[in-house]
């Protein structure tokens, strides 16, 4: 159940280190900057078939081993 509090209330219960959870309205909770949007590439077979290798040597997906080293690119040029 949410309730509603002041943002002093809030304050204290965060600091006295009380389960916060009723008070905040998850399903409208956003990271700015970190919003998806889905893209397609079309990559040759044996470019797919290196991500695919690479990415179960590191136990993740080949979309989360390109979104990091697309991102780590993007930071390096940035």
């Amino acid at each position: 159940m949410k309730t509603t509090m002041t943002t002093d209330e809030f304050d204290r219960r965060f600091d006295e280190g009380q389960d916060l959870g009723d008070a905040v309205d998850w399903s409208r909770a956003r990271r700015p900057g970190l919003e998806t949007k889905r893209v397609y590439l079309t990559l040759p077979l044996w470019v797919v078939e290196k991500l695919d290798r690479q990415a179960r040597l590191r136990g993740i997906s080949r979309s989360s081993l390109m979104n990091e080293w697309i991102s780590q690119k993007l930071e390096s040029v940035s």
